[in-house]
């Protein structure tokens, strides 16, 4: 299963709420984002029970923690990060920073993550939804590879945390996952002092120029570069089904290289947009 499948299930699919529970809190809307998501991979919009959880076990070696990324991982395929924001906002990143890639020595993996298969390196999506009313409104999906930078967020990350063991001479500096831990602050060694980064990113409407259509029912927008498209053997499919559905358009579109900004390659953007039902 890959990126292709998911669209052709989302756009074989007319349902678009991510309910997954009575209660209605941010937390659960998050939950139901992540559940849709999956579903959308794995082909199950129309499974339930235990149907449903067979199909996601065989699609997914793991499914997601509650604070560690990913939140998914394909079987022999890409991690999938799921961030949902209820506005044209950017997405809070917390501790992690953006990912072009996946790698299982990542200390920010748990265990059960990092051995769920045999893999060393996955290509990782980032499918970011805006969520309205427990419905799914839009949705972006984009490999890290053509959203995110290389090297800068754990380069800065390790400047940072040189300047703070320098400028500490005389306090215990401890280094952990995060940006630091300084232990004994107090005159008797009681008090500890956790620094954390809280990381943020434009999200990617913003950041390729796709304009949000409030006026939708809803809207599905991918970007894939040229290189991924054409190992993918099933793009002729959704080819295919574009030019039996008007909804669902593919067209070229230079990706901005996000190590070189004047640099950029060939992709496709991939757009499916529903009106409201008429009346």
């Amino acid at each position: 299963m890959n990126i292709i499948d998911a669209i052709k299930s989302i756009v074989e699919h007319d349902n678009y709420s991510i309910a997954d529970s009575s209660k209605n809190d941010v937390s659960q809307k998050g939950k139901g984002l992540e559940l849709y998501i999956q579903r959308a991979f794995a082909g199950a919009f129309n499974c339930s029970g235990a149907d449903l959880e067979r199909r996601l076990e065989e699609t997914f070696s793991y499914r997601g923690g509650i604070k560690n990324p990913p939140d998914a991982m394909i079987r022999g395929g890409d991690a999938i990060e799921v961030k949902k924001i209820e506005s044209n906002s950017q997405i809070a990143l917390n501790s992690s920073f953006p990912k072009r890639n996946l790698f299982a020595s990542d200390v920010m993996l748990t265990k059960e993550c990092q051995n769920a298969e045999n893999w060393e390196q996955k290509d990782i999506i980032y499918a970011v939804g805006i969520v309205k009313d427990n419905s799914l409104k839009h949705l972006f999906l984009v490999y890290g590879i053509d959203y995110c930078a290389s090297n800068c967020y754990s380069d800065l990350s390790n400047s940072i945390k040189r300047v703070i063991q320098q400028g500490l001479k005389e306090i215990t500096f401890e280094d952990s996952n995060e940006l630091g831990h300084i232990n004994k602050v107090d005159p008797l060694g009681r008090t500890y002092l956790r620094i954390r980064g809280m990381w943020g990113m434009e999200n990617p409407w913003k950041v390729f120029g796709i304009p949000i259509d409030d006026n939708k029912k809803f809207t599905l927008t991918a970007i894939i570069n040229d290189s991924y498209w054409n190992n993918m053997s099933n793009h002729n499919m959704l080819e295919t089904i574009a030019e039996q559905n008007s909804n669902l358009k593919i067209n070229n579109f230079s990706i901005k290289d996000p190590d070189r900004p004047q640099s950029t390659y060939p992709g496709k953007l991939i757009t499916y947009q529903l009106d409201h039902d008429k009346d």
